[in-house]
């Protein structure tokens, strides 16, 4: 379900007991042409004679073309990340944080309008030392990815309704 309709989403989690939103594809698609197109330079590069040129296409085909487009196209035909909410919390593929963990849920002020998750030190120190890849020290929100068509604030609003509802804490204003 790809749609802004806080109703739509609460009939869904009522009724399947979690509300699953893919992440928008957009995105990576373009990514990914863009990416296939340096490879294709770097590709030109390799032929067009001299040791430093060979040297940037080989390097520009190895990072892009052997490492990031298969990452990219992985992620377009998955659709991942996924983004669920379920009555314990919110996960992000394996990255689930209870309504317990999360102190607060607003918008971004940046310019591609994310939804934030703000956490507790302690779903801080858990996610760091399960994951290697984990930003070390304090990291003060979760930011959940991109949903195509989902407006962020009104997510944003749903969410902080759930979480208040759950973490018996008087629903945002």
């Amino acid at each position: 379900m790809a749609e802004s309709d806080p109703q739509r989403w609460n009939d869904e989690f009522y009724r399947n007991g979690r509300l699953v939103l893919r992440t928008a594809r957009g995105r990576v698609t373009l990514l990914l042409l863009v990416c296939i197109v340096f490879t294709g330079a770097g590709i030109q590069q390799i032929g067009a004679g001299g040791a430093r040129n060979r040297f940037e296409g080989i390097l520009a085909v190895v990072l892009i073309g052997v490492l990031v487009i298969p990452a990219l196209g992985w992620r377009l035909v998955t659709g991942r990340p996924v983004t669920v909410v379920e009555p314990q919390g919110v996960a992000v593929d394996s990255v689930r944080l209870g309504w317990d963990e999360i102190l607060g849920i607003r918008v971004s002020g940046r310019r591609n309008r994310l939804v934030l998750l703000d956490i507790t030190s302690e779903a801080h120190q858990r996610l760091s030392a399960e994951r290697s890849w984990w930003q070390r020290g304090w990291h003060p929100s979760f930011a959940l990815p991109n949903v195509q068509g989902v407006d962020p604030e009104m997510f944003a609003a749903w969410l902080g309704w759930l979480h208040a509802g759950y973490t018996n804490q008087p629903p945002p204003g």
